[in-house]
């Protein structure tokens, strides 16, 4: 499950705190149909801005009565990850060949090429593991909850503000709620796409945060562009 959230800028007090947390998959539910992203956090300081919760067990699909029928939005969805899967493919493909074709025309000689590249990758990609790896800190304790506040955002309800001055880099919360795994599973409780609570870790991963046990995060609205936090998945 998705572990951290962070700020990425500064964040002063009263701003609002948003994420970008979809890939491909829930990016097309988000322009169909302009949904918030939320997240999850324990908390017991929301009391004055009481949830609004959903039923957590699944919805009935009006899709019922067709045999192994999906909604038109989840196959849209699948045929859009399927053709930037087929585009990345064709076009790692179409590098390698040229590749193959250079060395064969003597245009360049592949000593001179493999093995300074292949030590300059190595080396790059220990570094770049390594940074990841010391970046996500997973013995911090999250940020007190008396730092956030939920209050109404216009034009989306409810969000999740800053209730105090929190400096870039600081961890926030994990990320918590129900599992699903699988765009199938994610259209059979929300046929119609609409889940006002649901995070998307990756196109085979989304979280459900309607349990209002979920807490403060799952106020955070979604904002595709400038979002405030960054959210990273447990190692």
């Amino acid at each position: 499950a998705p572990r951290v959230s962070r700020l990425i800028y500064p964040c002063s007090k009263g701003r609002y705190l948003t994420g970008h947390m979809r890939c491909s998959a829930m990016m097309v539910l988000m322009i169909s149909l302009k949904m918030g992203m939320c997240a999850a956090l324990r908390t017991s300081i929301v009391s004055s801005n009481p949830p609004i919760t959903r039923p957590a067990s699944p919805m009935a699909s009006v899709y019922a009565h067709q045999t192994n029928a999906k909604p038109p939005l989840q196959l849209e969805v699948e045929q859009t990850l399927r053709l930037r899967t087929f585009g990345l493919a064709f076009g790692l493909t179409l590098v390698g060949l040229a590749s193959c074709a250079a060395v064969h025309e003597e245009m360049i000689t592949l000593p001179a090429l493999f093995v300074p590249a292949s030590l300059a990758a190595a080396f790059l990609g220990l570094v770049a593991w390594m940074a990841v790896t010391l970046s996500y800190e997973e013995h911090r304790p999250p940020l007190c909850e008396e730092m956030l506040v939920v209050r109404p955002s216009p034009g989306k309800g409810n969000g999740l503000f800053a209730a105090a001055p929190i400096a870039a880099g600081t961890f926030l919360f994990d990320y918590q709620g129900e599992v699903l795994r699988s765009l199938d599973e994610l259209f059979e409780r929300y046929p119609d796409g609409r889940g006002a609570y649901i995070a998307c870790v990756n196109s085979e991963m989304y979280i459900d945060g309607a349990d209002p046990e979920s807490g403060l995060a799952r106020w955070m609205n979604h904002r595709r562009r400038g979002p405030t936090v960054q959210a990273r998945k447990q190692r």
